[in-house]
């Protein structure tokens, strides 16, 4: 049996909890989640639209950034919030208004900002874990005050605490809701390391291909679908000689799952290397 040199490009890893054994189907996901929020008012304040800066279209609200939010020196007890869980945080989803006053940790994915407010109003994805990328949660508003909130950019994820403030309809009304959160103290982690989440056995080749046994971990603790991209290249580098985009779908939190993957045609010589590992809810395309 011959092995392949394998190179796997890595970073920085974040340590999260244990697994254990689960299942994998492999395949590619096809069918697009319509997200289930309903975009609200779709006309800012006069001269409020050129205030937004630019960001993906998630679906979210338009946000009045007329209204900002007031800096306050008073102290925060930051142990008056608890981290929650995702059930926790789409039980939150559903219903903000009977949630209002509920002091939450949660991490957000900013996907745009309004310097209106000097930085003091984000739409973001929320996740009760620290996410790799905006399609792992819901979406929300982040109010507070530009002290806290002024130096997050969008792509930055936050670990925020934040009191739920209620529903947010946008400026004009509507009755599609989410939540709003009104943010105390926020520390910008950069989103997760999937690379921490795969692990690559020992490479085989035979009859011209390469045999790769792939191990998918789900960090989170939310449902989700992992897609890892592998590619055979000469031993120089310099010619692709094959692909391969494995599929872990619906994996539980905190689960593994393994399969062999084959990539064919490669030279007894080929390097292995990870491109990208993505992952989404179960019903996202890829």
């Amino acid at each position: 049996m011959n092995h392949a040199r394998t190179s796997v490009a890595t970073r920085p890893r974040a340590s999260r909890p244990g697994a254990t054994a689960g299942r994998a189907t492999a395949g590619r996901g096809t069918v697009r989640r319509a997200t289930a929020l309903a975009a609200v008012a779709a006309a800012l304040l006069a001269g409020c639209a050129a205030q937004a800066d630019s960001g993906a279209d998630d679906g979210g609200p338009d946000v009045d950034p007329a209204v900002a939010p007031t800096s306050s020196s008073e102290p925060v007890d930051l142990a008056s919030f608890a981290p929650v869980d995702n059930a926790t945080w789409l039980g939150i989803q559903a219903a903000p208004e009977a949630s209002a006053g509920q002091r939450i940790v949660v991490h957000a994915f900013v996907t745009r900002t309004y310097t209106a407010t000097g930085g003091g109003t984000l739409q973001v994805r929320v996740t009760s874990a620290q996410p790799a990328s905006e399609v792992e949660g819901t979406v929300a508003v982040l109010r507070g005050s530009p002290d806290v909130l002024g130096a997050a950019q969008i792509g930055s994820v936050l670990r925020v605490h934040a009191e739920v403030a209620g529903a947010y309809a946008g400026p004009t009304g509507g009755a599609a809701k989410i939540p709003e959160l009104t943010v105390l103290a926020a520390e910008d982690v950069g989103p997760y390391d999937l690379s921490a989440d795969v692990t690559v056995g020992e490479v085989s080749r035979g009859s011209g291909r390469l045999l790769v046994p792939v191990t998918v971990r789900n960090s989170s603790d939310a449902v989700l679908t992992y897609r890892v991209d592998l590619v055979a290249t000469s031993a120089d580098g310099t010619v692709q000689q094959s692909g391969a985009r494995p599929e872990f779908a619906s994996l539980a939190p905190g689960s593994s799952a393994s399969m062999d993957v084959r990539l064919e045609p490669a030279s007894a010589d080929a390097v292995l290397s990870i491109a990208a590992v993505t992952r989404t809810l179960p019903d996202a395309a890829p």
